[in-house]
C-alpha cells in the first residue's frame, strides 16, 4: 500500500502512507498547497502553481473546493491475499458525511497528534 491521506483529525498535514506486510508508515510531506493560498495557474508549459513550482498530483487532482487536500491509495497484492470490496468498504467507512465535512475540522481529536508530531 502506498499514497498519501488527508485525514480531518490532522486536516493541515499531508501524509505520505507506506505499507508492506503488516508494517506501515506514515510521514508528513508539509502542508497541503491549498492551505498555503496556492492554487494551479495556467503556464505554457501545463500547469505551475503560484509559487512556481511543480506539482503534478497537485495539478491532476485539482478540486474546485478541496484544492489538493483528499486521499489517494493504491494497494497491491496477489489476487488471492487483497479483497478489493473489503478494502474499499473499510476505506468507505472512513470517509466524513457531507453534514461532517460542513461541520468543519476543528473539534476533532487527533488521537495520533498528527499535525504535531508528523
Amino acid at each position: 500500500m502506498r499514497g498519501r491521506l488527508w485525514i480531518a483529525s490532522a486536516a493541515k498535514v499531508r501524509i505520505a502512507v507506506q505499507g508492506i506486510g503488516p508494517r506501515v508508515w506514515l510521514e508528513s510531506t508539509g502542508e497541503w498547497l491549498a492551505d498555503a493560498g496556492i492554487g494551479p495557474v495556467p503556464s505554457g508549459k501545463g500547469l505551475k502553481h503560484g509559487n512556481g513550482l511543480h506539482d503534478v498530483d497537485a495539478a491532476l487532482d485539482w478540486h474546485p473546493r478541496f484544492g489538493d487536500r483528499g486521499t489517494v491509495l493504491a494497494v497491491t497484492g496477489r489476487g488471492d491475499d487483497v479483497d478489493a470490496a473489503e478494502i474499499r468498504s473499510l476505506l468507505d467507512a472512513c470517509a466524513l458525511s457531507e453534514a461532517e465535512m460542513r461541520l468543519g475540522f476543528a473539534g476533532l481529536e487527533d488521537p495520533f497528534e498528527l499535525e504535531s508530531t508528523l
